[in-house]
């Protein structure tokens, strides 16, 4: 009875073992790999825009640099807004955080900014 079990056991382990390594092989060379890059779906939806529109090479290099420069403020704003949280995040961490540094964190008047404006 114990040779069934051994049997059994290296049995199931084999198969195991096979799936584990088809795995890794299956990752460690995707099939894909030599296939020529297709353009991004911005460059796509970018040249659908300039063919629907109409628009002259011109125009559409207009387009691209105000695409571009809106790209890289958004990209500021969020850093922005991710130091913000951390500060915020930061300052509810202490053991009493500040009431007025969160509201200022958080973009809250402070309390004497209404009876400054009154």
């Amino acid at each position: 009875m114990k040779i069934e079990f051994k049997k059994q056991l290296i049995y199931w382990a084999n198969i195991i073992l096979l799936t584990v390594n088809v795995t890794f092989f299956i990752f460690l060379f995707p099939a894909g790999k030599d296939e020529i890059p297709t353009r991004s779906e911005t460059e796509l939806s970018n040249e659908f825009i300039k063919n629907e529109l109409g628009f002259t090479d011109g125009q559409f290099q207009l387009l691209m640099d105000a695409d571009r420069e809106i790209q890289y403020k958004y990209q500021i704003v969020l850093k922005l807004l991710c130091q913000n949280r951390y500060r915020l995040l930061n300052e509810l961490a202490k053991p009493y955080p500040s009431e007025i540094q969160m509201d200022s964190l958080a973009g809250l008047p402070s309390p004497g900014f209404k009876k400054a404006n009154d």
